[in-house]
């Protein structure tokens, strides 16, 4: 057992909110004296990628240290939708994200997907989140009925690779609808252009940043679906808070969604890129019966993605390899 207080976690990395790739590997460059104590200290390095700043951290580890990496997308698809001139970079963190694994103690995975592209070589694999839910934190809204109009809420990064190009194109064919979009980036300002040229700038609204917890919860609870129209993605834990306050989610078919989402019984599964899909899918949604069933059944979901059940996962694996070093 670890004694109460005598753990000490430090989050390294460059936390700017807006920042160009430039400035992004700039910055890391500066910090890689101080990246490089933190992590020559350190009993455990976590590193979460794809990323260019775990990379450079991974650098200084050492054999005496639990090494864990924990892959939460694919860097080939979403760098070369984000930045386009920039997919070299996602082919480099791509090999990286591989070598990292077969070096780690431990490898990661939101997503058996991911860890089927890139756990080959890996010594020790496992599937978690990192979701922060508590069982407390559960919400089962048996009993409340669908809005008029009904409310259609996104949470995420405002960015290409999202499919929100898509989403605001479908709300043009959807009537006695409102979306609320939860969330800040890059892509903010050229979406709001977007919803006011095809004329649906009144059926959305932009929340900008909730605070995760109560504030992002009550927003979940004032909603009656939400939809992550996602062109790659890991395992988005949007879709995890949404299910933990009863609200079903319409969701891409790709990355790691279609390994929580059951099409019919807790959300709807849709083709990526299609607005025709998502309007489809919304429609559908708005049946009181499948409603009905679809938010039961997204909160019993929630029940298995909560910190107890998926954090224990790893406890095991760290403890299987403590066990291990304590015999050497």
């Amino acid at each position: 057992m670890v004694p109460a207080g005598s753990v000490k976690i430090t989050f390294a990395g460059p936390l700017a909110r807006k920042t160009t790739p430039l400035n992004y590997l700039t910055k890391g460059f500066q910090m890689l004296p101080d990246l490089r104590r933190r992590v020559r200290q350190a009993d455990v390095v976590w590193a979460v990628l794809p990323g260019v700043y775990p990379v450079l951290g991974w650098w200084f580890r050492q054999d005496r240290q639990l090494r864990i990496t924990q892959q939460g997308g694919d860097p080939s698809q979403s760098i070369q939708l984000v930045y386009p001139r920039l997919g070299f970079v996602g082919g480099y963190l791509d090999k990286c994200c591989h070598k990292l694994a077969e070096q780690a103690d431990i490898a990661s995975y939101v997503s058996d997907k991911l860890r089927a592209r890139y756990g080959g070589e890996a010594r020790r694999t496992l599937v978690f989140n990192n979701s922060r839910l508590t069982s407390e934190m559960l919400w089962d809204r048996k009993g409340t009925a669908m809005h008029k109009p009904f409310r259609l809420l996104y949470i995420g990064r405002l960015s290409p690779e999202k499919g929100l190009f898509f989403l605001l194109e479908a709300l043009r064919d959807l009537e006695d609808i409102e979306l609320r979009v939860v969330g800040i980036g890059h892509a903010e300002e050229e979406l709001k252009r977007l919803a006011a040229e095809l004329g649906v700038d009144q059926k959305v609204t932009w929340l900008g940043r909730l605070q995760w917890g109560p504030e992002l919860f009550s927003a979940l609870r004032e909603g009656d679906a939400s939809i992550l129209p996602s062109l790659t993605e890991g395992l988005p834990l949007a879709l995890v808070d949404a299910m933990s306050q009863s609200l079903p989610v319409i969701g891409s078919n790709v990355g790691g969604i279609p390994e929580v989402i059951e099409d019919g019984l807790n959300g709807i599964l849709i083709p990526p890129g299609s607005s025709k899909a998502i309007v489809e899918a919304v429609n559908r949604m708005r049946s009181k019966k499948l409603w009905t069933t679809l938010h039961r059944g997204a909160f019993e979901t929630a029940k298995n993605h909560t910190i107890e059940k998926q954090l224990g996962k790893l406890l095991v694996m760290i403890r299987q390899w403590w066990e291990s070093r304590r015999v050497m």
